[in-house]
């Protein structure tokens, strides 16, 4: 059984979440590339449309196709679009994956 204590907080209300900036744009430092990249992860309708669009035909996920959607809906300096995707899988794998995950998964 837990005590409460004074650094306990309320629980969040739906409206409170609602108005919430939970995904702030951040900075990333690429070393491949030698330069810094900002960011913001996307909404969760756009991760699930970007997760839909990196399968094959046979159904297939595609990592790299993911990660590089993931870079053009995510990143908010330099801006990519859909016309980069091919140039994108063509850049160092270390680099994209570094950027995407950093994306996808947020600011640690």
């Amino acid at each position: 059984m837990s005590k409460a204590t004074k650094t306990e907080t309320k629980p969040v209300t739906a409206d409170e979440i609602m108005a919430m900036d939970d995904r702030p744009e951040f900075d990333v430092f690429v070393p491949q590339w030698g330069k810094t990249c900002r960011v913001r992860e996307p909404d969760a309708a756009t991760f699930a449309t970007i997760s839909r669009a990196a399968r094959d035909e046979d159904g297939k996920f595609d990592r790299v196709d993911f990660l590089c959607r993931a870079i053009i809906v995510g990143c908010v300096s330099p801006k990519f679009t859909l016309a980069n995707l091919a140039g994108l899988k063509l850049k160092s794998p270390n680099a994209i994956n570094l950027l995407g995950e950093a994306i996808t998964e947020g600011k640690k």
